[in-house]
């Protein structure tokens, strides 16, 4: 029946396509997913294209095993594997698409066959080529765990700008410093694997002072990995100052400071210009704004004129400002020890180098109290210091070392007494021979010779001296048992006696 088709194509192209002389051939491609996912769809498009001459008509069949793969759909004329037509004009190419249902996992392979063509002019059956697709099929688990976990990136810049540091895929935040007059940037960057999506590269507007952009790389697998371009717009004219060493920037614009818990923001005169600031009506202190010349943001100390970076310490509901450690002391025993808390250093009491645990010298920004805390540096937890305490523990150390000391000097006296003491000669029992023992011997020795002798007469014993002979025999006996009792009870309280005569 197929073959009775395209000749019909051909024979009705006979009359509309004019003769020429042309050699023409072509190419059948199959394409689609290298893999699904099992009870998915998957769709494969199979393309005929003519890359000499024009398609004049088409016949071709797709071929896949039906175990892995349902048809669900097909763009085909019949809407089944089977694809054949024509153009009445010529075509350089005709694309189809199949659908099917992924049915068990495994690998499988999708291709065409029985395929031919002919060209639009000549009527000559076209030369062709064709391909193939392999499409496995997994469980979503498995598709899964072949996804890239990868979310870098290869390259990231701002157009016509050097980033500061230099760029590195493990450093995640980059300064750049445009002129006042630049009002526009670029960010460019570049993913490290393809199967990652990036957002953020893109032209963005920059406004005066510090503008902070994000780039968002998510992997295949799902993970993702932030960087961060803060572009600093130049002000037309800055307020520069330095103190401790370092050169700073005033910070003009009140939406470039963090808001602190204990201060109010308020508009303040600075070097006759107005800008914003920080109060703490507590303390009565003001901070203002500052950044250095890597663009980061730090609060300044205001009175009358700036004296110094303010940094404070939060734990346990408690703010705190600390101050330089006076000379005390109850520290005596103690020596001094700098912490490091976020970018400042601190200076403390300790007991010694390897202490977690320092006595810092601080405000309390809600109350205005200055006090001396006790700062646990390895959970970074504060509270008020109390010298009760240690007192209390020095009292209990002392209490426990006299026991202690009275303990061991009673045990020493104890080991000499052992060491040194001469042990009496212990007399046993059975040297004190009682009279009832003496008794007992003779009765067992007449018993002894009377048995003899009446063993040489057994035969003449009648059977009721025999029954005599052996209760009497038994009778003995009970009374050597009740004698044996007797002197065993004696013999016990004897050795108890001597044994608490030898008692230490």
């Amino acid at each position: 029946m197929k073959r009775i088709k395209i000749w019909l194509v051909l024979l009705f192209s006979v009359f509309l396509i004019p003769a020429g002389v042309s050699a023409a051939s072509g190419s059948i491609s199959v394409s689609g997913p290298s893999t699904a996912v099992q009870g998915n769809k998957v769709t494969v498009t199979v393309k005929i294209s003519a890359s000499k001459g024009k398609l004049g008509s088409w016949q071709m069949d797709l071929n896949y095993d039906k175990s892995f793969l349902k048809l669900l759909s097909a763009s085909s004329e019949g809407g089944g594997s089977t694809m054949v037509s024509y153009s009445s004009n010529g075509a350089k190419s005709k694309s189809y698409t199949f659908t099917f249902e992924a049915k068990k996992t495994g690998s499988t392979k999708v291709s065409v066959s029985s395929y031919e063509a002919y060209d639009f002019e000549t009527m000559d059956e076209m030369s062709l080529t064709s391909s193939s697709k392999t499409i496995r099929i997994m469980t979503q688990s498995e598709l899964e765990s072949t996804y890239s976990s990868n979310a870098s990136l290869n390259s990231l810049g701002v157009s016509n700008y050097e980033l500061s540091p230099k760029f590195d895929k493990n450093t995640f935040e980059y300064n750049v410093e445009v002129e006042n007059d630049v009002t526009t940037a670029t960010i460019t960057g570049k993913k490290a694997d393809s199967n990652a999506s990036v957002s953020g590269l893109n032209t963005v507007e920059l406004n005066e002072g510090n503008n902070r952009f994000e780039v968002l790389v998510t992997a295949q697998k799902g993970n993702t990995q932030t960087y961060v371009i803060n572009i600093y717009r130049k002000e037309k004219n800055p307020i520069n100052v330095s103190f401790s060493g370092n050169d700073y920037t005033v910070i003009r614009k009140s939406d470039e400071l963090e808001e602190l818990t204990t201060f109010e923001g308020k508009e303040i005169t600075y070097q006759g210009e107005e800008i914003p600031a920080l109060y703490n009506e507590v303390t009565d202190t003001t901070l203002i704004g500052v950044k250095d010349a890597n663009g980061k943001i730090n609060y300044a100390i205001l009175d009358e004129d700036i004296v110094g970076l303010y940094n404070e310490i939060k734990s346990n509901n408690v703010i705190l400002y600390p101050q330089k450690l006076p000379e005390s002391s109850s520290f005596d025993k103690y020596i001094r020890k700098n912490i490091k808390y976020d970018d400042m250093t601190v200076e403390g009491y300790a007991l010694n180098k390897k202490s977690n645990t320092v006595i810092i010298y601080a405000e309390n920004m809600e109350t205005g109290d200055l006090a001396y805390y006790q700062y646990d540096t390895e959970n970074q937890t504060v509270q008020l210091y109390s010298d009760e305490l240690e007192k209390y523990y020095e009292e209990l150390l002392n209490k426990y070392k006299y026991i202690i000391f009275g303990f061991m000097g009673l045990s020493f006296i104890l080991f000499l007494i052992i060491i040194l003491r001469k042990p009496k000669k212990v007399i046993k029992v059975s040297e004190y021979p009682s009279e009832k023992e003496d008794k007992i011997k003779e009765e067992k020795k007449d018993k002894k010779n009377k048995g003899k002798k009446k063993n040489h007469n057994d035969e003449d014993l009648t059977e009721t001296e025999i029954i005599e002979q052996i209760k009497e025999i038994k009778v003995v006996k009970n009374e050597k048992k009740e004698d044996e009792d007797n002197t065993s009870k004696k013999e016990k309280k004897k050795r108890q006696k001597l044994t608490k005569d030898f008692d230490i």
